[in-house]
């Protein structure tokens, strides 16, 4: 009688665990990530508030905001620009994947390797890009801007070579090179716009502050406060807890017990511990004077 061949039963073989990352990983990349993005807003904000500062004549450090005011002043003014950089981004995605994807796949290996190599070469026209820029009001932007699209532009190469031959052509310590880059060149661009929008914010509160909230001031005592466009009224009326009204102050900042006060005409700002003999009321447009 023939023997019957069994064939050995296989042994389930263990999940690939490099398919899918463990949640550890991600909860570490999901921190570094939330890390980084609070250190750039903290940032912007900071920078932000110092230039509008600046441009109102006092020192942003007289403030004493804490880390929340700071990364809620840099949110109000990163909406334009971040919508416009998600809407560049998923526009070079649409381009990606119908025209370069097809091209990598199906193009000559000579093209195809050539045409990583040269954008892994594209700081050489940027740098005189940047040269040209620093001749022009644009010239505080030349070298940050000009950086990011450098790494950028060469990562993007080394993705294309990676994809053609399956070998990344940058060793472990040029990624590391590279990152660093990006992360300094991220932080000069955003450490520029924030410049710009905050001297933008202060030059037009000293303009017209009339756009903050109106501020009417009684005293008990006389404050001895003189500045352009602020009314001092001495207050006749017998038994009056407050003897003293100032008109014409608008709010720009509130730290703590102190607010930051600005008239018509800013040339100073007053600085106002909140006391009980002193009393500040909001008015309306139309009781302003």
């Amino acid at each position: 009688m023939p023997t019957r061949w069994i064939a050995p039963r296989r042994s389930p073989s263990p999940p690939d665990e490099s398919a899918s990352p463990s949640l550890p990983k991600v909860l570490a990349d999901l921190g570094v990530f939330i890390g980084a993005l609070t250190a750039l807003l903290y940032y912007f904000g900071w920078v932000r508030l110092r230039y509008q500062a600046r441009e109102l004549g006092f020192d942003v450090s007289a403030l004493s905001l804490g880390t929340a005011d700071y990364l809620l002043n840099s949110l109000s003014v990163l909406f334009v620009p971040v919508l416009f950089l998600l809407l560049v981004v998923l526009g070079l995605q649409r381009v990606h994947r119908r025209l370069v994807e097809p091209f990598v796949s199906g193009g000559r290996d000579k093209t195809v390797l050539l045409t990583a190599r040269l954008l892994s070469l594209a700081w050489l026209p940027l740098a005189a890009v940047a040269g040209l820029l620093l001749l022009t009001p644009m010239q505080g932007y030349a070298l940050p801007m000009c950086l990011v699209l450098a790494v950028l532009l060469g990562g993007y190469g080394r993705s294309i070579r990676r994809s053609r031959t399956g070998v990344d052509p940058w060793p472990a310590g040029t990624r590391i090179v590279v990152a660093g880059l990006l992360a300094i060149a991220t932080f000069w661009t955003t450490e520029r716009l924030a410049r710009t929008v905050g001297s933008a914010f202060g030059a037009d509160i000293a303009a017209h502050p009339d756009q903050l909230p109106a501020v009417v001031l009684y005293s008990a005592k006389d404050l001895s406060l003189d500045a352009p466009g602020m009314v001092a009224t001495a207050l006749r009326a017998p038994r009056a807890e407050f003897g003293y009204r100032y008109s014409g102050l608008f709010l720009l900042e509130r730290s703590g017990n102190r607010y930051f006060l600005v008239t018509d005409h800013p040339g100073r700002v007053i600085i106002l511990s909140e006391t009980a003999d002193v009393r500040m009321e909001f008015v309306a447009d139309a009781d302003r004077t």
